[in-house]
C-alpha cells in the first residue's frame, strides 16, 4: 500500500541550531522506517535551507518527488522558544514555500494511487 503525506517541512530553529522538522515530515519518516511506499507532498524555497532538507530526506532513504521548489518564497522555518522551565514555545514564520503548495498532475495521479493520505 502507498501512503501520502500532504505537509510542510521545515527548520525547528533555537537559539543555538536548527534541526529538520514537521509533524508531517516526521511521521512520514517514522512509518517510511516500518515498511510501506510513503511519499509525502511538501513546498520549499529555492534555497540552501530548502535543499538541505530534500537531502536529509533522501538520506532517510524517503521519496521526495513531490517536494516542490517556490522561486521566491522561502523554506518555511518555525522558531523554538524555551522558558526558563524549558517548556517550548512555537512561532510559526508566515509568507512561505509551503504557504504556496500546488496541486499538479504528479500530485493528483499520486494521490489517486494511495492508500492512504495524510
Amino acid at each position: 500500500m502507498q501512503v501520502l503525506f500532504n505537509g510542510e517541512i521545515l527548520w525547528d530553529t533555537l537559539s543555538s541550531s536548527s534541526k529538520p522538522g514537521g509533524a508531517s515530515m516526521n511521521e512520514a519518516l517514522q512509518l517510511n522506517n516500518i515498511g510501506p511506499t510513503v511519499a509525502i507532498a511538501s513546498k520549499i524555497g529555492n534555497d540552501d535551507r530548502g535543499q538541505k532538507l530534500v537531502d536529509f530526506l533522501q538520506s532517510s532513504g524517503l521519496n521526495t518527488d513531490l517536494i516542490q521548489g517556490d522561486e521566491y518564497l522561502p523554506t518555511c522555518e518555525v522558531l523554538v522558544h524555551l522558558d526558563q522551565n524549558n517548556n517550548a514555545t512555537f512561532e510559526i514564520c508566515e509568507h512561505v514555500a509551503w504557504d504556496n503548495l500546488t496541486l499538479t498532475d504528479l500530485l493528483m495521479k499520486k494521490a489517486k494511487e494511495s492508500g492512504l493520505i495524510f
